[in-house]
């Protein structure tokens, strides 16, 4: 699974679906655009990624927004885990 750097504070969206909150967060800053420039053939809707960032991590899948020209992460819930900062 590609890992896609993120900033737990870029939150895009949150809203409920399916009885849930869910989280979508922007991936719009430079290690996120080099890490999705890294997935072989580019990244595309429905990827399922790990975003990362120090100390955490979690699966999320991409979407694009059209009309904010930029991709996000929608957080699939239960996979966030605490990782030591120096394994991320």
């Amino acid at each position: 699974m590609h890992r896609v750097y993120f900033d737990e504070n870029e939150l895009f969206d949150r809203r409920e679906q399916d009885g849930a909150l869910v989280d979508w967060f922007c991936l719009d800053m430079g290690a996120s655009q080099a890490d999705l420039a890294a997935i072989p053939g580019g990244p595309r809707e429905g990827l399922r990624v790990i975003l990362y960032e120090d100390g955490l991590e979690m699966e999320a899948e991409l979407e694009y927004r059209q009309e904010d020209q930029l991709w996000v992460g929608r957080y699939i819930p239960g996979t966030a885990r605490d990782i030591p900062y120096s394994e991320s």
